[in-house]
C-alpha cells in the first residue's frame, strides 16, 4: 500500500471514530497537507504476517484479548478478528436515507460535499479476510504513546493517562508504530500498523449486519 492510500485510509477511520459515518476520497489540495495534519485519535493492529503465526491464532476465538506490556506499568490490548468475510459500505437505500436525513439548514457547498461524501459510501461490497488480527481495544491512549515514544504531544493532557492521545500527525503515528513493533517483538508475533478502512469497519461490526 503507497503513503497516499495509507493517508486516505488513516483520514477515513479518524472520521468514523470521531463520530461520523461519511469516508471520502481526499481533495488535491488536502493530500500534501495530511502528513503536518493533527489528528484526535488513533488505533493500531498486529497482522500475523506468516503462516507459522497465523496458525498458532488459529484455535483463537473471536473477541479473545491478548495484552502486552509496554514497561513502566503501562500495557495495551488487543482484541482477535478472526478471518471472514463482510459486507462493506452502504445500500443504495441507506445512502437515499442519509441524504434525506441532512439538516435542512446546511449551506449549499457544505450540502453538495456532504452528499458527495455520502455516495462514495456505495456500492456496498463484499470484502474478505484470509488472514486473521488483533485489533488495538481501544485508541491509544496518552500513557501508551508517552511510553513508547518519550513524549505525550496532547492538548488535553488534564483529561488524564488513559485518555486518548491527540494533536498527533500521521508521520508521528508511523513513528510510534515503528517503536511499538520493536518494543513488543517478542510477546506478538505479526506486524504493527494502521488499520485501513476495511480492517475498521470489519472490526466494528464484529459480526452484525444491522447499518449501525
Amino acid at each position: 500500500m503507497n503513503r497516499d492510500k495509507e493517508k486516505q485510509d488513516f483520514l477515513c477511520n479518524f472520521i468514523d471514530m470521531a463520530g461520523m459515518v461519511l469516508s471520502f476520497g481526499i481533495p488535491a489540495g488536502i493530500k500534501g497537507a495530511l502528513s503536518n495534519l493533527a489528528f484526535v485519535l488513533f488505533m493500531v493492529l498486529i497482522v500475523p504476517t506468516n503462516a507459522d503465526a497465523q496458525s498458532a491464532y488459529k484455535e483463537v476465538q473471536p473477541g479473545t484479548i491478548k495484552t502486552v506490556n509496554l514497561g513502566a506499568g503501562v500495557k495495551m490490548d488487543f482484541v482477535w478478528c478472526p478471518p471472514g468475510a463482510f459486507l462493506m459500505g452502504s445500500t443504495d437505500t441507506q445512502q437515499e436515507n442519509a441524504i434525506k436525513a441532512l439538516p435542512p439548514d446546511l449551506k449549499p457547498g457544505t450540502f453538495k460535499e456532504t452528499v458527495k461524501a455520502i455516495l462514495k459510501e456505495g456500492p456496498q461490497h463484499k470484502v474478505t479476510f484470509t488472514k486473521g488480527f488483533w485489533m488495538a481495544k481501544t485508541e491509544v491512549t496518552q500513557a501508551q504513546y508517552r511510553q513508547v515514544t518519550g513524549r505525550n504531544p496532547s492538548r488535553f493532557t488534564d483529561a488524564g493517562d488513559n485518555a486518548p492521545v491527540e494533536t498527533v500527525s500521521w508521520d508521528e503515528c508511523q513513528i510510534f508504530i515503528h517503536k511499538l513493533d520493536r518494543l513488543i517483538e517478542g510477546q506478538m508475533k505479526g506486524k504493527v500498523s494502521l488499520p485501513t478502512e476495511a480492517e475498521w469497519e470489519y472490526a466494528c461490526r464484529a459480526g452484525t449486519q444491522t447499518v449501525y
